[in-house]
């Protein structure tokens, strides 16, 4: 059975309990390339966002 989809990610969530290392290492093992689509600032048609996880996602 394939896993639920991870929910967007959020850099502010991340930090907030002091240790972002073990949420970008769900993410870097299972979307290392995360798309968001977020609203523009008048709620208009969103804009992409791509948060790369982990070195080698980046520089390959």
């Amino acid at each position: 059975m394939p896993e639920p989809p991870l929910p967007p990610f959020n850099v502010h969530a991340t930090f907030r309990n002091g240790d972002p290392y073990p949420t970008y290492a769900t993410y870097r093992a299972r979307v290392p390339v995360h798309l968001l689509i977020k609203d523009g600032p008048t709620g208009s048609a969103g804009y992409p966002h791509a948060y790369l996880f982990g070195h080698a996602d980046c520089t390959t």
